[in-house]
């Protein structure tokens, strides 16, 4: 009989604790920790923001349930791969499902919070630009451009006019407002091309609530005949107590147009216009020199301008004045009058109302002719001047233009009275109708063709030729208050433009 072993032997292993504890793992106790901490801040925000009557919109609160996701995955791995030696897989379950679920919720109500600003703001969008395409250019108080203007009056204000047809409240009460409108891109754009504009929305930039209100950023894109246009638009709603949110377009003075690509009639539009925005310059800043009034007369407004000789007797002017006022006093200053000069004068100014000049307005208006400094650019004195607008308008088979300006009432006070003007443009005799020929030619043609970059030699060439003349100086000679500041030093005078310098 085989005698028993009795030799020592190793405990066999065991998968475990023999009395069944493993420790807990802290990983998934902080992943439940997160998760509870992003329900109760998620709770703690939702009663604030109702108790202010406004959606909890706090989208960094995601970055919560992000991190429990990632807690709870490594602590899954962990106890799942421990065999038995670590704990609370409850736990971390717990969280994952917390942060899911929780996550999830949250983000769909941002996503649908999103959702109905961008369709409020869009259809807002939309609503401001369907009158924009229907402008008539030729009516001074349209019933189209007071109602894009009246969006961009603030809800709380828009009792101040009866409605957006009130073109004559809206003026009385917000000018500044009509007159930056007025000077856009988009109201400048829109005016050349009635009935010949389309707008889509491209998207929601981005948006943010406070308490009562939302501020968002509409992209846009206008298309005419001129090419196509970017626009970056700011909008804002007021949340009323119902939570009825009201909504406006944000003013913006530096236009809405960020962004384009042009036909060729598009850059020959613009060369049309900045030709005609560099002809006024260019005679506001022969205005500003001593003993030029005559000069200008010739170079700009007579019938048979010439614009090349005025600037070098200018400049002969400029040279020679010291030794003519040597030899002839004061009146070695003023150059010869041309003939025709005093009809031309007698037509040149007008008010703005359309009233007849009387003895006065005649007076202030050949003062600010014939002294140097007192018809210049818009911003030389009227530092806060919102009507700064250059509006080119074919209409009728005439090309027209109105140039911003500045009239100096007076040279008494300081700071000098000082009221706003338009120096208004026709291109001179048979070139005209050459011109609206080509204009046509360009324009039936931009359906079809490609747009450019940049504009081509020739249509440089052919807008730099045109041959413009001053038709009228208008102003209702009402004194705007004037900045403190006085003007930059210098005269006025007009840059080169997009499309090259100041030579015709």
């Amino acid at each position: 009989m085989a005698e028993p072993d009795v030799s020592p032997k190793l405990l066999s292993s065991t998968t475990g604790n023999t009395d069944g504890y493993a420790p807990i793992s802290w990983t998934a106790v902080a992943s439940l920790a997160v998760a509870v901490a992003f329900v109760v801040i998620t709770v703690v925000l939702a009663i604030t923001s109702f108790s202010k009557q406004q959606s909890l919109i706090e989208p960094r609160l995601l970055v919560l349930p992000v991190f429990v996701v990632i807690l709870a995955f490594v602590a899954r791995r962990q106890i799942l791969g421990s065999e038995g030696t670590r704990a609370g897989l409850r736990y971390a379950n717990l969280g994952w499902y917390i942060a899911v679920v929780g996550g999830l919720t949250y983000a769909t109500y941002l996503f649908a919070i999103e959702f109905a600003v961008r369709n409020d703001a869009e259809r807002e969008f939309l609503a401001f630009s369907a009158p924009l395409g229907k402008l008539d250019a030729a009516n001074a108080q349209d019933p189209a451009l007071y109602a894009a203007i009246y969006a961009m009056i603030p809800p709380g204000a828009r009792s101040s006019v009866s409605s957006a047809a009130d073109a004559v409240g809206m003026d009385a009460s917000f000018k500044d407002l009509v007159l930056n409108f007025r000077s856009t891109d988009l109201a400048r754009v829109c005016t050349r091309n009635p009935g010949r504009v389309a707008f889509k929305t491209t998207g929601l930039i981005d948006w943010d609530q406070k308490p009562r209100l939302i501020s968002c950023t509409i992209k846009a894109r206008m298309s005419c005949p001129e090419g196509d246009f970017d626009l970056v638009v700011p909008m804002r709603a007021e949340i009323e107590d119902n939570r009825q949110r009201r909504w406006m377009v944000v003013p913006v003075k530096e236009g809405y147009v960020k962004g384009r690509k042009l036909t060729p009639y598009g850059w020959f539009v613009e060369g049309v216009e900045q030709s005609g925005r560099q002809f006024a310059s260019d005679m506001m800043f022969t205005l500003s020199k001593p003993g030029s009034a005559n000069l200008a007369l010739s170079g700009y407004v007579l019938p048979d301008s010439d614009v090349a000789r005025t600037a070098k007797l200018t400049e002969a002017v400029i040279t020679t004045t010291p030794g003519r006022m040597a030899l002839a006093g004061s009146m070695g200053i003023w150059p010869a009058v041309p003939p025709g000069a005093e009809q031309a004068l007698a037509e040149l100014f007008a008010r703005a109302d359309g009233k007849p000049l009387t003895d006065a307005d005649r007076r202030t208006f050949r003062d600010a002719w014939t002294n140097p400094q007192r018809l210049t650019p818009p911003g030389i004195g009227l530092k806060t001047n919102t009507d700064t607008a250059t509006q080119l308008t074919f209409l009728d088979g005439k090309v027209k233009l109105s140039h911003a300006a500045e009239l100096v009432l007076s040279q008494e006070g300081q700071p000098a009275p000082t009221a706003r003007a338009k120096v208004l443009l026709q291109v001179a005799g048979a070139a005209e109708a050459e011109l609206v020929a080509e204009l046509n030619r360009y324009r039936d043609a931009a359906a079809t063709d490609a747009k450019l970059d940049a504009p081509s030699t020739e249509i440089i060439d052919k807008s730099r030729a045109v041959p413009w003349r001053v038709t009228r100086i208008v102003s209702d000679l009402k004194a705007v208050a004037v900045s403190r500041d006085g003007p930059p030093g210098g005269p006025p005078g007009g840059g080169g433009g997009m499309m090259g310098g100041g030579g015709h």
